[in-house]
C-alpha cells in the first residue's frame, strides 16, 4: 500500500520495506531467518523510519485541501485587488516588487501545478 501512495515501484525501495516491516507481519519463510545484531538494530531504526514516513504521507494528504483552498481563496483576493485601478496604481508606483508577485500568483494555475509537481 505503502509504494502505491507513493507510486515508487523500485527493487531498493520494496527491499527496504521489507527490511522495515516488523517480524510479526512478515511469512514465515522471511521470519525464520537468523538475524544479527547489527540487522535487528537497523530494522528497528528502519520500521521506526518508515512509520514517520506514513505519517508524513497521511498529514500531506490530510492538508491538501486546506492548503489548496487557502491558495484558491488567496488568489481570488489578489484578483479582485488589482482590478482596484487605485490600488493597482498605488502597488506599480511605490511597490513594483509586491505589484509583480501579486500579478505572479494571480496568473498561476494551482490545478495545473498541483498534478505535475
Amino acid at each position: 500500500m505503502l509504494m502505491n501512495d507513493q507510486n515508487r515501484f523500485s527493487f531498493l525501495y520494496a527491499k527496504s520495506l521489507l527490511e522495515g516491516t516488523p517480524v510479526d507481519q512478515l511469512e514465515e519463510s522471511v521470519a525464520k531467518k537468523r538475524i544479527s545484531p547489527s540487522a535487528l538494530e537497523k530494522r528497528i531504526r528502519l520500521e521506526e523510519e518508515n512509520i514517520s514516513l506514513g505519517e508524513d504521507v497521511r498529514s500531506l494528504k490530510e492538508s491538501y485541501g486546506t492548503d489548496m483552498l487557502n491558495l484558491t481563496l488567496l488568489q481570488a483576493y489578489l484578483k479582485r485587488l488589482l482590478k482596484n485601478e487605485k490600488v493597482a496604481n498605488y502597488l506599480e508606483k511605490y511597490h513594483p516588487v509586491i505589484h509583480d508577485k501579486f500579478s505572479e500568483v494571480v496568473q498561476l494555475d494551482f490545478l495545473k501545478i498541483s498534478s505535475t509537481g
